[in-house]
C-alpha cells in the first residue's frame, strides 16, 4: 500500500513540475535551486602578459628585500581577478616556491598570498602547480616559521 501511495506522490509532482518521465531523476532534487557559480560567468583575465611586462622577474631577483616585495605585490594584485586565464604558470610557482624561504618574512607571507590569489583564480588549472607547493607550505612553515601558518591556511583553505 505505502509504496503506490509514494509513487501516486511522485507521479503528482512530476507533473506539477513539469517533469512528465518519473525516471529522468529525483524530483525532490529538481526542488532545490541550482546556485550559478560566478566563477563561470566572468571572463579569464590573461595575467602573464602583464607580469612581463611588470618586471617581476628582475623584481623577484633584487638583492632589496623590499623590490621583491614589491614584485610579489604586484602578482597578487594581478591575480585578485576572479578567473584567470590558464596558462604555463609552472616559472612563476618555482619563483614563489623560493620566495616563501625568504629571509624577510614579509617577503614570504606576500608570496604565501600570491599563490592563494592563483590558487582562486586558476582552480583546476593550477593541480600541477600545488603538487610541488603544497608540501614546502607545509613543511617549512609548520617546522621553521610557525607565525606564517595563518596566512598560509587561509590561502589554502580558502579555495
Amino acid at each position: 500500500f505505502w509504496c503506490l501511495y509514494f509513487a501516486a506522490v511522485r507521479v503528482f509532482f512530476a507533473f506539477v513540475f513539469e517533469e512528465h518521465s518519473v525516471l529522468a531523476g529525483s524530483v525532490f532534487c529538481r526542488l532545490v535551486p541550482q546556485q550559478v557559480d560566478e566563477y563561470e560567468l566572468v571572463d579569464p583575465v590573461d595575467i602573464l602578459t602583464p607580469l612581463e611586462k611588470s618586471g617581476f622577474w628582475d623584481g623577484v631577483k633584487a638583492a632589496k628585500w623590499s623590490e621583491r616585495k614589491e614584485a610579489v605585490a604586484e602578482l597578487t594584485k594581478l591575480a585578485s581577478t576572479k578567473r584567470i586565464a590558464p596558462g604555463d604558470f609552472t616559472e612563476v610557482c618555482r619563483m614563489l616556491k623560493k620566495l616563501i624561504t625568504d629571509v624577510n618574512i614579509a617577503v614570504a607571507v606576500e608570496a604565501i598570498q600570491a599563490i592563494g590569489n592563483l590558487a582562486r583564480g586558476l582552480r583546476t588549472h593550477f593541480s600541477g602547480n600545488s603538487c610541488f607547493l603544497l608540501p614546502v607550505l607545509l613543511l617549512y612553515n609548520e617546522l621553521y616559521r610557525p607565525h606564517l601558518l595563518f596566512p598560509m591556511l587561509g590561502a589554502v583553505l580558502d579555495q
